[in-house]
């Protein structure tokens, strides 16, 4: 009389923050922020990819125009905001980035907190939309032009999915999102009493309380990444 496992796509939020900070052998102090949103391949996910795009990809995005170019609190190669394509969990969200040279990481954390907070209650413009739906055909287009990024898509849908096929309903379904729900997810998925927050600090700015690694676990290149 073994009871049937949970649905694993959905998972109640326990409305209860966790946060965590490490030390370790990294140039700079770092954040990162994770929600859990939707299922990879569910149209609310699809739209997340959409609004992970706005927040975090490239220079024209919400993030970097608000922390890299304009109050400079982060690295402008190091922010940015994704999607962790779960097809049978809540796939997180994640946004993150790496502080210039003095700034602390309580002043880079209330800027993404800022920046998330604004677009949760906010929304996004048609400009921020158009351009997200731009880079994403980009995207989708350059790597199926290859075969190698022909056959890693239909491999994917079909391990993920069990039908290659449904690889075709992407595309279309990014460029049929809307400002108006993109507005909606983002109040429902960054609210901040359902928020993960991860720290690293330089080994020199640790705290008694926080955790610290090893030296070398963390190399700046992998910081990096």
């Amino acid at each position: 009389d073994i009871p049937p496992a949970p649905d694993g796509r959905e998972v109640t939020g326990t409305g209860q923050p966790v946060r965590e900070t490490v030390t370790g052998d990294v140039p700079a102090p770092r954040i990162y922020l994770a929600h859990r949103t939707y299922p990879f391949g569910t149209p609310d996910y699809d739209v997340l990819t959409v609004l992970a795009t706005i927040l975090g990809s490239g220079r024209g995005s919400r993030l970097y125009q608000r922390l890299a170019d304009g109050a400079r609190l982060a690295q402008p190669d190091l922010v940015g905001a994704y999607g962790v394509d779960l097809a049978h969990a809540p796939a997180p969200v994640i946004v993150t980035a790496a502080a210039r040279p003095g700034v602390t990481a309580e002043q880079l954390e209330a800027g993404l907190t800022g920046v998330l907070d604004e677009i949760a209650t906010g929304g996004v413009t048609d400009a921020e939309l158009d351009r997200a739906k731009a880079l994403l055909t980009t995207a989708w287009w350059r790597h199926l032009s290859t075969v190698d990024g022909r056959a890693d898509t239909l491999g994917r849908y079909a391990t993920q999915f069990g039908d290659p096929a449904k690889a075709a309903d992407r595309l279309p379904s990014w460029l049929a999102v809307t400002a108006d729900r993109v507005a909606e997810v983002a109040a429902e998925v960054l609210a901040p009493q359902d928020r993960v927050t991860l720290t690293y600090l330089p080994r020199e700015q640790a705290r008694p309380e926080e955790t610290t690694l090893p030296p070398t676990t963390i190399s700046s290149e992998e910081t990096a990444r």
